[in-house]
């Protein structure tokens, strides 16, 4: 994968505000173009006919406490999946809990992001990372009222992150390849957001909402070049208008080149 080849297509531009309310809308071109009270008709219809019929077919009645649990799981968008904690917030024992998160990634609500598998020097963090496949849905369940609004909350940067992964994922998906996507974390807390293995190569990415990239970003890219893995072009992808080389071979990219 080359320095300037992130995905396999590419997306129209937009500001940082129109990217926010892209962000807040969702993907899904129904979600979209509608206003905000049609938008959240569409989102409970999609839970409805879509996601809870599912749910239906699993065997599971209580459709409130499901609801309740998908809501549980949009507020930790981004973070690592935690069975107890999320079964304790949710409200049902954890065996529910693991059942009930296969029928939301069965639905194609959400997608699991595996940890890189590698035995590494470091102790390397094994849970997957949750992200929503839409996270317009996400912050519909969130009950986050505006895309301004989405763009000052606590976990701003995890919806932000959710998105470029779930875009770069339906873009190699689109183009008929295969994504092996991975992220890095260990028990310092060193995280490299998003691993792609190309051929025999990882490539390292880093998603920040800045819109200036500085070089410290990056800096946890090192983790990966003191292992035995073989280790290509990295990217910061960001707000930035224009892109910019942070190392030799790592370039910050805006979201909208990808």
């Amino acid at each position: 994968m080359p320095t300037g080849e992130l995905s396999r297509g590419t997306l129209s531009s937009r500001t940082p505000d129109e990217t926010w309310k892209l962000i807040w809308q969702g993907s899904f071109s129904g979600a979209a173009s509608k206003s905000k009270q049609n938008r959240n008709g569409f989102f409970r219809n999609l839970l409805q006919a879509q996601v809870e019929h599912e749910a239906i077919q699993a065997g599971i009645r209580n459709l409130t406490s499901f609801q309740k649990f998908l809501t549980v799981l949009a507020s930790r968008i981004g973070q690592e999946f935690q069975l107890n904690a999320v079964a304790a917030e949710a409200g049902v024992a954890a065996q529910t809990a693991k059942q009930w998160l296969s029928v939301a990634e069965s639905a194609g609500v959400i997608y699991l992001l595996q940890a890189i598998p590698e035995k590494l020097s470091q102790t390397v963090v094994k849970r997957p990372k949750l992200f929503f496949t839409n996270t317009g849905f996400a912050a519909w369940l969130c009950k986050i009222p505006s895309a301004e609004t989405l763009s000052k909350v606590y976990n701003s940067g995890s919806f932000f992150e959710n998105f470029v992964v779930i875009e770069l994922l339906k873009s190699w998906i689109h183009n008929g390849e295969e994504p092996h996507f991975y992220y890095y974390r260990d028990t310092r807390f060193d995280e490299i957001d998003l691993l792609i293995l190309d051929g025999t190569h990882y490539h390292p990415i880093e998603i920040k909402t800045n819109e200036s990239p500085q070089a410290s970003m990056i800096k946890a890219f090192d983790c990966i070049k003191g292992n035995m893995i073989k280790h290509g072009s990295g990217a910061l992808i960001c707000m930035a208008a224009k892109q910019r080389y942070l190392a030799s071979d790592v370039v910050a990219h805006s979201i909208w080149d990808i």
